[in-house]
């Protein structure tokens, strides 16, 4: 009986280090595809001087499709209202959603070239995210699976 909670604990926390994996891989999606999107308003802007509206409706991104922010971006056509509608599924720090929120704010008010020189600026913002997300990964992973572990094997210790 005492070996079948074992293997259930053990099952149970290779289970959460597996969700956690997840979890940390697809905040760095969504770092990512936010980067792309961002790179296409740019490049809708200065080379079509399209507006935001239309840019949103033609966006195409996968990994921001999936997780339901495509689909807020094209209803509201407000990158600040979209942020806070797939708050739980962009997985976004608040100082980045705020700073992304600058950025929607702040987009519509000048003209074209201005507009691409703040993508050009927030790009660089979310790439370094991006880099800082990439290069913490490893040791976020490490942390989660020892922490696992051992609360896996205190609870074994108190079965036996």
């Amino acid at each position: 009986m005492r070996s079948v909670g074992v293997i259930a604990l053990f099952a149970l926390a290779l289970l959460v280090c597996r969700a956690l994996s997840e979890h940390e891989t697809r905040r760095l999606r969504s770092v990512d595809a936010l980067v792309s999107l961002l790179r296409h308003v740019r490049t809708m802007i200065r080379c079509y001087r399209m507006p935001l509206d239309e840019i949103y409706r033609g966006a195409h991104a996968p990994e921001l499709e999936g997780l339901g922010f495509l689909s807020h971006l094209r209803e509201t056509a407000n990158l600040r209202e979209a942020l806070e509608l797939s708050r739980g599924e962009l997985l976004l720090s608040d100082e980045l959603r705020e700073r992304l929120g600058e950025l929607s704010d702040a987009v519509g008010r000048g003209d074209g070239e201005s507009a691409a020189s703040l993508c050009d600026y927030y790009i660089g913002e979310l790439s370094r995210e991006a880099q800082a997300l990439r290069t913490a990964a490893p040791k976020r992973l490490r942390l989660h699976r020892s922490l696992v572990v051992t609360g896996m094997l205190m609870l074994v210790i108190v079965f036996i």
